[in-house]
């Protein structure tokens, strides 16, 4: 596989992970969908940072993903996640409110990289 075809199948996990992410808030089951927000998180991470040109074999930390990100210059991410898993074992609500504002983040990066990759147009399933 190529380069943009990886990100692309990452940014398809990435993207059912997040909506899965909501679904599970929906339904108040907020212990899943902060593991389901870890998972778009570094499924998204990782597409973009395919996306720049960055090889990430084997890396699914996704603390060591955001810290890529802040060498990037993206320091937002990276404190949002760094905060989000701080809080995680005792402030559930608020660390899956952090991943989901990081996943926002990285989605709109994405679609500056590639504007095929953009989860509101629906355009990647073309």
């Amino acid at each position: 596989m190529d380069e943009m075809s990886d990100a692309t199948s990452y940014f398809l996990r990435g993207v059912k992970e997040f909506r899965s992410a909501e679904s599970l808030i929906a339904l108040g089951r907020k212990s899943e969908a902060l593991d389901r927000c870890r998972l778009s998180f570094t499924y998204l991470a990782k597409t973009y940072l395919l996306l720049s040109k960055k090889s990430l074999i084997g890396v699914s930390n996704p603390h060591y993903l955001a810290s890529i990100l802040h060498d990037l210059g993206y320091e937002e991410i990276f404190k949002l996640v760094s905060l989000a898993e701080i809080v995680s074992s005792e402030d559930t609500d608020n660390a899956v409110r952090l991943y989901v504002k990081a996943c926002q983040e990285l989605l709109g990066l994405i679609r500056s990289k590639d504007p095929y990759l953009d989860i509101n147009k629906k355009t990647y399933l073309f």
